[in-house]
């Protein structure tokens, strides 16, 4: 990776530059839906989408959650929100109503994006437990107690329901921003803006928002490919994957876990070797066992500040 340069693009040029040198190559295509897209109608069905939620209300700088499975329109709305400024949060799709009003307060989020369900658990019904004022008032001027940021929910398809916008009003309300509105929105952001928060799992704790910009996603998601030279269209070298990105941060999740997992097994050894010290139990631990509970407790702690470190360095 000696000869790698920093992309200094938002998600939004990148896809511009895409579909500008690709305009008729399948970009999205989603079999069970019958949904095919080439990179020019994706990058036009984006626009739409942005320049609708620009005509909402959505400003710059603001928060915009989406608690969907791969539906078609969640890559729309990732590129949309990208476009015009705004900051996707993406909710784990395994939240119950308490987990999405943690996340919803503590991101200060102003949007969310739901669909009707995933397995057994109805999106809907939670969402109107969580947030019951979206029976009674307009959409766009929610005042949610305990969530003074959040002003609107959309529904990720094309069916109505109380206090949402569905994806069709979304689409018509294009037309409401002017061609100078929305170029002077795009050209007000920068690489280095904040683009995207995705929270931890949790394991030690409550989940915290990771904030990534513009630069993170697109450099993470360029890989050097191996295959250089080979002449076929899976093995171009200028090609961005932006699922690998996943498959990494899944992959440092769990050694994450495992890291804090050894650390707290240690601390409850030495936990227990002096409780038995001070009260100099029968089965009090050697001086050598102690020792080697001291270096294993420093070594692990050494790993967790290296870990914490590099995830530092490539935020």
């Amino acid at each position: 990776m000696s000869d790698f340069t920093v992309q200094e693009l938002t998600l939004g040029q990148l896809l511009e530059n895409t579909a500008a040198r690709f305009p008729d190559t399948d970009a999205v295509i989603h079999a069970d839906r019958e949904l095919r897209q080439t990179w020019s109608e994706f990058s036009a069905c984006v626009d739409d989408m942005a320049r609708g939620l620009m005509a909402i209300g959505v400003q710059k700088g603001e928060k915009v959650a989406v608690w969907a499975t791969n539906v078609p329109h969640w890559v729309t709305l990732m590129f949309a929100t990208a476009r015009i400024g705004a900051i996707l949060v993406t909710v784990n799709t395994n939240y119950r109503e308490t987990e999405l009003r943690y996340l919803l307060q503590q991101s200060e989020c102003e949007n969310l994006f739901i669909i009707d369900s995933v397995r057994d658990h109805d999106f809907i019904a939670s969402t109107y437990e969580v947030l019951p004022e979206l029976r009674r008032q307009r959409r766009g001027m929610l005042e949610v107690e305990g969530l003074p940021h959040l002003k609107r929910v959309f529904f990720l398809g094309t069916d109505k329901h109380r206090g949402m916008y569905s994806l069709p009003e979304l689409f018509s309300l294009a037309g409401d921003v002017s061609d100078e509105e929305y170029e002077s929105r795009k050209a007000s952001i920068s690489p280095y803006d904040v683009v995207n928060m995705q929270y931890t799992s949790g394991t030690t704790g409550f989940p915290k928002g990771v904030m990534l910009t513009h630069v993170n996603i697109v450099n993470n998601g360029k890989v050097s490919n191996p295959l250089k030279g080979e002449a076929t269209a899976e093995k171009k070298n200028d090609g961005y994957n932006l699922l690998d990105r996943y498959e990494r941060m899944s992959l440092a999740n769990g050694i994450y876990t495992n890291l804090m997992e050894i650390r707290y097994k240690v601390e409850g050894m030495l936990l227990m070797a002096r409780y038995a010290t001070m009260n100099d139990l029968f089965f009090a631990i050697d001086p050598e066992g102690w020792a080697n509970i001291m270096t294993m407790r420093n070594s692990v702690d050494g790993l967790v500040m290296d870990w914490n470190r590099l995830v530092a360095t490539n935020n």
